[in-house]
């Protein structure tokens, strides 16, 4: 019997040996990307934030950071691909050119500087026999490269990444990476549900994907909240609406956790912001009823600087705190979030280094600056950047259904249309359940035409939420739930109140008896 409990343990082992240099090697075929930037605004690194959002969706491996600390700290040599961002006018120094121009590996030139590579010609009327142009400026006169590449050399003649430039820069990347291009994928989102969400609506739209065997996501806030009224309703509180979320949770939707009370201020739930201090359009450095101070209201560079330190340690534990709570709840509910969605898609840079202490997965639209929250980017297709702290990002591209615009549907099947020529593109919209069925069916019959690609299942990919010892994930359309020993006893117990109820009141009337007793014993002695 020893023997056979010692030959299974060196199976087990041997196994599990192998799995791990699997998965090693694995990893180690990864690309690694170099971004090294030449910049002097915040305006400039939000364009490294586009670049960086789009090279994610190749690999998570990614190293940003200044020219010169390149030269000083770091070997190019290991990296697989080398992005130069030049984003300044002036020349590079004299010892940098011949340390990027002698790199042997994938190297991609952006930006302004592209000169200092001897590279004009390209841009002059001889460019068509100097370099394959792959992307030509659709609103030049004559055809003007703006991204093309000699040899196995690519550049991008532009310093901003913005609209068509970002597009098809995003298409280009297949080739830099030698990377297959896979099919688009149709996603469907429904925004906005809270504890006074109607459950009815809800109910006749889950029926009918349901039926439609759609897959799709429910971005859900635990807690509504009108600071006019004070009312403050919890899902705990709104029995017939969890019912319906636990039912389309097992008919194919995916939790998305989408803020706590999604308000900040003085707005309702809903409606306002929560993670982005809107009214001054800067990071949530102090509770919302606390006097807001700006540099102005400090004499020295150094006392303002302690209080943006302390109004981002306020920032990282507001998100703790939410975050926390509204996991919690949504659990004790039965109801488990697999990615986090920013109310308004809005969250300063620091506040996504804190969320991905939570989460693995991030839906929507990214805030690439704390500048505005004004200054949003997505690629189309996922992506897990460097700006995210290794949470992977699944994009929304075509917008959603504006209660007051007729041509909303039209306006998405448009965005379908042309969104759907790149490659491994997320055709990714939401809607409100509160609108009805009639407009959400519109647009899910129109892009059903589109059979070669298929509905997205956010329960399908590996996503993880790890939370205050709740641990939520999912893996091929399975979702496990795992909680501490503290958790589950504190569970229990607020869910056997009928039993600890009436033993109370039995103890209760036990040491009344006995007090009785005692005295009556006491009397008769006496």
């Amino acid at each position: 019997m020893k023997r056979i409990i010692v030959a299974l343990i060196v199976i087990i082992v041997t196994i599990a040996s192998y799995a791990n240099m699997s998965s090693s090697a694995t990893i180690s075929k990864q690309p690694k990307a170099l971004i090294m930037y030449h910049s002097d605004s915040d305006e400039q690194i939000e364009e490294v934030r586009k670049l960086d959002l789009l090279i994610g969706h190749f690999t998570s491996d990614i190293t940003i950071t200044q020219t010169n600390d390149v030269i000083e700290n770091q070997n190019i040599d290991d990296y697989s691909h080398v992005f130069y961002f030049g984003q300044r006018s002036e020349d590079l120094g004299e010892y940098e050119i011949p340390e990027i121009s002698d790199y042997n590996g994938a190297l991609f030139y952006l930006g302004k500087d592209i000169e200092s590579f001897e590279v004009t010609s390209l841009a002059g009327k001889d460019y068509r026999e100097e370099a394959e142009v792959l992307y030509s400026d659709p609103t030049a006169e004559s055809p003007y490269p703006l991204i093309y590449k000699k040899g196995t050399t690519y550049y991008l003649n532009s310093e901003n990444i913005y609209d068509q430039i970002g597009e098809n820069l995003g298409e280009v990347l297949f080739d830099f990476f030698d990377a297959e291009r896979g099919t688009p994928k149709k996603s469907l989102r429904l925004e906005d549900v809270h504890p006074k969400s109607d459950p009815e609506k809800l109910n006749e739209i889950a029926e009918y994907l349901k039926e439609e065997k759609i897959p799709y996501m429910i971005t859900v806030i635990p807690v509504y909240y009108n600071p006019q009224t004070g009312e403050e309703i919890h899902l705990s509180d709104s029995r017939k609406l969890v019912k319906v979320l636990r039912k389309m949770q097992d008919n194919g939707a995916s939790i998305v956790m989408h803020g706590y009370y999604h308000q900040y201020r003085d707005a309702e739930t809903g409606e306002g912001f929560e993670y982005w201090d809107v009214n001054n359009d800067r990071p949530i450095y102090q509770a919302k009823d606390e006097k807001v101070l700006f540099r102005s209201d400090f004499e020295t560079n150094e006392e303002y600087d302690a209080h943006i330190k302390n109004g981002l340690e306020f920032e990282s534990g507001y998100i703790k705190s939410t975050i926390t709570k509204g996991v919690s709840e949504l659990v004790e509910e039965r109801l488990y979030p697999l990615a986090f969605e920013a109310p308004h898609y809005t969250m300063s840079q620091s506040g996504y280094k804190e969320l991905s202490t939570y989460f693995t997965t991030y839906i929507g639209q990214i805030q690439i600056s704390d500048r505005t929250y004004k200054t949003t980017f997505t690629p189309y297709y996922d992506s897990r950047p460097a700006m995210l702290h290794g949470m992977k990002l699944y994009p929304e591209s075509l917008g959603y259904i504006e209660p007051e615009n007729n041509q909303a549907v039209d306006e998405i099947l448009g965005a379908v249309n042309h969104i759907s020529g790149f490659s491994d593109s997320h055709l990714s919209f939401f809607y409100h359940p509160y609108l009805g069925l009639d407009r959400l069916k519109e647009v899910v019959e129109e892009m059903n035409k589109y059979e070669d690609y298929e509905w997205f299942s956010l329960k399908e990919e590996s996503n993880e939420v790890i939370v205050d010892g709740i641990t939520v994930a999912s893996l091929n359309g399975e979702v496990t739930v795992d909680r501490s020993l503290v958790m589950e006893l504190i569970d229990k117990a607020k869910k056997m109140w009928w039993i600890a109820f009436p033993l109370g009141i039995y103890a209760i009337i036990v040491g009344y008896s006995f007090k009785n007793r005692k005295n009556s014993g006491e009397n008769r002695a006496s």
